[in-house]
């Protein structure tokens, strides 16, 4: 682009006059030059600082829901604890009741059995009072007697710290009626003695009821079986064992 620089006789004054020109434009240049990029600048600094004021609100309401969680949290965490030990006391009162339940079976069976020797006389209140004196001494209650064509089924619920036992045990009657005076007759009509008569042993157990109960019983006791009567001892010690233990 050429400058336009007005004619002058003088050579000297005509540099001069360009010079200036030059230099005028020059400052032009320079001040638009420096007035973009200020521009420039000053937006940019307006954006961050839109974007500075944008993260910290950010940061603010992000500090406000963490510590509205962590409340919440706290809150849940309380409520789980008094769940656990509602829970805990729910627990420990089904046993008492449970508990409670057994023992009033128990006397039940026991005021049955007074009963009935309130309303006996002779050899059958005498043999109830030892029935009772049996029962006080080792805990095992004979709440009844069925006898039937081949056997003679006894309703028995042995007691303990643990709770009841409910149970029936059946014995030929051919080992019931002549076993005891004889002490040689044989099972169902076999050629073994008295003590090697089958017993069949059936349990009344309740999964709810007695669950305590069932995880002390051995297994074998927790389902029917059969047994020589010569182990009815040792069955009914192991049964005493479970009901007596300490927990």
């Amino acid at each position: 682009m050429e400058l336009l620089v007005p004619a002058s006789s003088d050579p000297y004054q005509a540099l001069q006059k360009h010079y200036d020109l030059l230099q005028t434009r020059f400052s032009r240049l320079s001040e638009l030059r420096e007035t973009t990029a200020e521009a420039a600048l000053s937006s940019y600094r307006e954006s961050a600082e839109r974007r500075y004021a944008a993260a910290d609100e950010l940061i603010t309401t992000l500090r406000a829901e963490l510590g509205e969680r962590s409340k919440q949290i706290k809150e849940m965490s309380s409520r789980v604890e008094e769940a656990t030990k509602t829970d805990h006391e729910l627990d420990e009162l089904e046993k008492t009741v449970q508990k409670l339940r057994q023992e009033n079976a128990i006397l039940q069976s026991k005021l049955l059995a007074r009963g009935s020797v309130a309303g006996a006389g002779g050899s059958t209140a005498i043999g109830q009072l030892k029935e009772d004196l049996f029962s006080d001494l080792s805990g095992l209650i004979i709440r009844d007697v069925r006898v039937e064509d081949d056997k003679t089924v006894y309703d028995c619920l042995q007691t303990g710290r643990n709770g009841a036992f409910h149970y029936k045990i059946s014995i030929p009657r051919n080992t019931t009626e002549t076993g005891l005076a004889h002490g040689s007759a044989t099972a169902n009509g076999s050629g073994g003695g008295y003590e090697d008569t089958e017993i069949t042993f059936v349990p009344m157990l309740d999964d709810k009821r007695d669950a305590l109960l069932m995880s002390l019983l051995p297994d074998y006791f927790t389902e029917p079986l059969t047994f020589m009567r010569s182990a009815a001892a040792q069955c009914y010690w192991k049964i005493s064992q479970a009901l007596q233990r300490k927990l």
